[in-house]
């Protein structure tokens, strides 16, 4: 499908197309302009061209008119040139101040929110913005210098281009504006108004970016309702809003909304958002007071710290100037091509996003969010990355997507092997088999964020079986690999069959990552049978493996050694564990005896659990004595006891 463009020839020489009729008695007009004083150059057909005092470093004269010598096409053949072009030559080749172009509307037809102004030096096309005053088109020049092209007399020659977009991608359907209930019906996504909701209700709302509307998350949608219960959510809503209007207003919008549908309710609420629907929901949350009813903020491609619409130029100029430019970066998208001049000429409506502005320094003041926030930035194949001087999904960069302070994970990166996965980074239908893969492993860390964020954790093999000890392993598995900290992981036992934590349990890390471990348990008795499993704990809860049953050692089981104490005579049984021979009761050798207020580091103390006194008989004569043996100060074990 054939691009519309209205085409200018601005240059030195600038050619524009409209308002120059080819009978016009006098077609274009020459006057001089000295450089400290600036003037105004008009011609008979309206074109007009105001040059502010001090713009231009020398005097020199200004052409502005039809000279016949206009062009009549572009490189891309993706685009047409329509229209009458006019010219323009100044006598420099730099511009020290704007100058203010104004011309008739070609069309009644023509709106900044259809429509992309591009000025042509010769070598490569440039955009500029413009707005329509009193049925005049009124671009702002702002450089003619964009490229190091200088003519021999300092002269540059430009040439002027309005692109009008098939489709106008700031208004959206009626029937998506507002919060709209989401379902799914024989495949298909219905929106309707919202139901009658409880405290009790989970609300799951997603809000789309800049350009598009809501059903830019259908996909996302259905996958969510193929979900095991919807993932635990009572209700799916989405927020369409018209792009021209400040953040804040929509962030304010969209909390009236919410305080409308939930009246006096307090469901939980999680927010998905895809680019500058991003900013919309944290305006409203940190702004409109949102962190009240919001309880969690996913943000996909979200320009945190801003996305200027000055690299946005850059880009249309390539895409204008090359041969089947938009195929090159899209394929057989052709919508592509809409979507990006729409981003261009919309960012400039949205001051909002440009880096510098009010809103992106307010939001880049926060220390930590009210709520939990989870960040996910997109990077391309490189196309982009010249021009934006670091990794990007060709409107968003990595770092801006990842700009938030204090948010519960922000370092995710997503890699898409295309040019502008901005665009694309929510389908799972996409010609590239490479995208699908990579949308859906995006999709399953959305999930991940969304539901509670419990790690999942196997039981592994229970091994080395005794009659008072086990070893069982446990495996910390998430279902996508990203590092998530845990409070803890360990095993639990009982004798019932689903041990916790709140039973018999040995921890085996506090604050680590993504592992495997093994755990030694002691104190088990003879011939008994256990259930154990592993568990790992983080910030949202508990997860525990499934249960192991094992059945300890009777002292009958086991093939027992023996070892004769040449001091008094005791044989003690022994056991092989590892290769290496163990005891396999407690020593219970006794020279003498203490009560336990008596120490000494030099002097060898010997002790009878709950005995307080110094007759060896009858320290052996205790129940103690006989299950538990003799314990032994630092003197006494070090000198063989």
């Amino acid at each position: 499908m054939k691009k519309t463009i209205q085409y200018l020839y601005i240059a030195i020489i600038f050619t524009a197309i409209w308002g120059c009729s080819p009978d016009a008695i006098q077609n274009y007009v020459e006057e001089d302009i000295i450089a400290d004083q600036g003037g105004v150059v008009v011609t008979e057909s309206g074109i007009t061209l105001e040059i502010p005092a001090g713009a231009f470093e020398n005097d020199g004269e200004v052409f502005l008119g039809k000279t016949g010598e206009e062009p009549s096409t572009v490189p891309n053949p993706e685009l047409t040139v329509v229209g009458e072009p006019f010219t323009i030559k100044l006598p420099v080749d730099t511009l020290l101040t704007p100058l203010k172009l104004s011309f008739p509307l070609p069309t009644d037809s023509l709106t900044v929110y259809n429509s992309v102004f591009l000025l042509f030096n010769g070598i490569s096309n440039f955009p500029f913005a413009y707005e329509i005053v009193d049925g005049k088109v009124v671009v702002v020049i702002d450089t003619i210098n964009w490229e190091d092209i200088s003519t021999k007399s300092g002269n540059k020659e430009l040439k002027g281009l309005i692109v009008r977009l098939i489709n106008d991608k700031v208004h959206i359907d009626e029937r998506f504006l507002g919060i709209k209930e989401v379902s799914v019906v024989s495949g298909e996504v219905k929106y309707n108004e919202p139901k009658d909701i409880t405290s009790s209700s989970r609300i799951l709302l997603f809000v789309h970016g800049l350009i598009g509307d809501p059903s830019g998350w259908e996909e996302y949608i259905k996958k969510i309702y193929q979900e095991p219960n919807m993932l635990n959510y009572t209700n799916i809503w989405t927020y369409g809003y018209h792009s021209k209007q400040s953040i804040r207003i929509r962030g304010a919008e969209l909390m009236s909304l919410l305080n409308d549908y939930r009246k006096g309710a307090n469901p939980t609420i999680h927010i998905v958002a895809h680019s500058m629907g991003g900013l919309v929901s944290r305006s409203m949350i940190e702004i409109s007071g949102g962190k009240g009813i919001v309880d969690k903020l996913i943000t996909l491609g979200s320009p945190h710290l801003g996305s200027p619409a000055e690299k946005f130029r850059s880009i249309l100029s390539f895409l204008v100037d090359v041969a089947n430019g938009f195929r090159y970066l899209f394929g057989n998208e052709s919508n592509s091509t809409d979507h990006y001049v729409s981003f261009y000429i919309n960012t400039l409506s949205a001051k909002d996003l440009n880096p510098e502005s009010q809103f992106i320094m307010e939001m880049k003041k926060l220390d930590k969010p009210p709520i939990p926030y989870y960040t996910i930035a997109c990077k391309d194949n490189g196309s982009f990355d010249a021009i934006y001087n670091t990794p990007s999904d060709g409107v968003v960069t990595v770092n801006s997507a990842n700009g938030v302070n204090g948010a519960e994970f922000n370092s995710h990166i997503q890699v898409l092997p295309i040019p502008v996965p901005h665009l694309k980074m929510r389908t799972f239908e996409h010609e590239n088999a490479l995208v699908n893969a990579s949308n859906y492993n995006m999709y399953l860390i959305v999930k991940r964020y969304l539901k509670n964020q419990i790690p999942d954790v196997t039981t592994g093999d229970v091994s080395n079986i005794t009659s008072t000890t086990v070893t069982c392993s446990g495996d910390v598995v998430w279902a996508i690999d990203i590092e998530e900290k845990l409070t803890k992981c360990g095993v639990c036992w009982s004798k019932s069959q689903n041990p916790t934590v709140e039973d018999s349990k040995i921890t085996e890390a506090n604050g680590n990552y993504l592992q495997t471990f093994t755990s030694n348990v002691t104190g088990l008795s003879p011939n008994t049978t256990y259930y154990i499993r592993a568990f790992a704990t983080n910030a949202e809860g508990t997860d525990y493996g499934d249960p192991k049953a094992f059945t300890t050692l009777s002292d009958s089981d086991i093939a027992y050694g023996s070892l004769t104490d040449s001091r008094d005579g005791s044989v003690y049984k022994t056991i092989t564990i590892g290769g290496k021979e163990w005891f396999a009761e407690n020593l219970k050798y006794l020279p003498s005896v203490v009560g336990p207020g008596t120490d000494s580091r030099t002097t060898a103390c010997y002790y009878v659990y709950d005995y307080n006194g110094t007759s060896v008989s009858e320290a052996k004569a205790t129940a103690n004595y006989k299950t538990y043996g003799v314990l032994y100060n630092w003197t006494a074990a070090m000198n063989g006891a």
